[in-house]
Formats: C-alpha cells, sequence, structure tokens
C-alpha cells in the first residue's frame, strides 16, 4: 500500500509518519491490499486538538 500523508497547519515529521503507517499496516489482516493501493492521510491541526482523515 502506497501512503500520501498531507499536514494541514502541522509539520508531518518522520515519528508521525511511522506511526500512521504502523497503524494502517494493521488493515493487512481484514483487507487483501496490494501495491496499486494509495491511502491518502490528511493530519490537520487545530486550536483545541488534531484530526487525523483516511480515505483508501
Amino acid at each position: 500500500m502506497k501512503y500520501q500523508i498531507i499536514g494541514k497547519n502541522i509539520e508531518v515529521t518522520e515519528g508521525i509518519r511511522s506511526a500512521i503507517e504502523s497503524k494502517l499496516s494493521r488493515m493487512n489482516k481484514y483487507f487483501v491490499i496490494n501495491e496499486d493501493v494509495t491511502c491518502r492521510v490528511v493530519v490537520r491541526s487545530y486550536k483545541v486538538g488534531a484530526k487525523i482523515e483516511v480515505t483508501i
């Protein structure tokens, strides 16, 4: 699976990137995913918190 990680109002560091990839790799046991699948992850930072949106 290819990951497209985008940060809005936040810099996506290597730690954030590796945590996202680690969490999303757990989906492999539920779905048949090959290398052609692109997973888009948008990380947004707000004054009160953060939000992560995942689109497969």
